[in-house]
């Protein structure tokens, strides 16, 4: 049991550097991309400062990926900081969804929201809690079903909180 156990771990390691590889890697071959063509000397003063936005947002995805790695890391070690705070946590997930609408829309996914709009209050890491539902967002825009359904569900338990995001995957 000890050496499947091993392997599955083992496994799920090799996937991750995978991933994180062709996350790292796509950024970087965009900027490269921009970078050439900004080199053409013929090139309008638009179409510059269109590709120079390119390049911002690559950097910036890249600079996100990059966090998420290191903090992948501190996890792993037990290295992990919080910050906690008391904050709404339908606001903080509100923004979120309106953060990532273009991409939601882009696959013309429809957001069913099973909650109220009041105020829950809770103590946690709003940095940490925004990343977390920023990367459910950001996978369910690239892995869901074009045209379908997205569920957010967030239950107040008065002695806990729990969300739960529900979509149908392409595959």
């Amino acid at each position: 049991k000890a050496v499947q156990e091993e392997t599955k771990s083992q496994n799920l390691k090799t996937e991750l550097i995978t991933n994180v590889s062709h996350d790292l890697k796509t950024p970087i071959t965009c900027i490269k991309n921009y970078v050439y063509l900004l080199k053409d000397e013929h090139l309008d003063e638009i179409q510059r400062h269109e590709y120079i936005e390119q390049i911002e947002s690559y950097t910036n995805r890249l600079t996100n990926l990059i966090e998420d790695l290191f903090e992948i890391s501190q996890v792993s070690n037990g290295n992990i900081q919080f910050d906690f705070v008391y904050l709404d946590i339908v606001s903080l997930l509100e923004q979120t969804l309106a953060e990532n609408e273009d991409l939601l829309h882009s696959k013309q996914l429809k957001i069913i929201k099973n909650y109220s709009n009041d105020n829950i209050f809770v103590t946690l890491d709003g940095d940490k809690t925004y990343r977390i539902f920023e990367n459910l967002l950001t996978n369910i825009g690239k892995y869901a079903l074009t045209q379908s359904r997205v569920y957010v569900d967030v239950i107040d338990n008065q002695d806990d909180v729990c969300i739960v995001f529900r979509n149908i995957s392409e595959c």
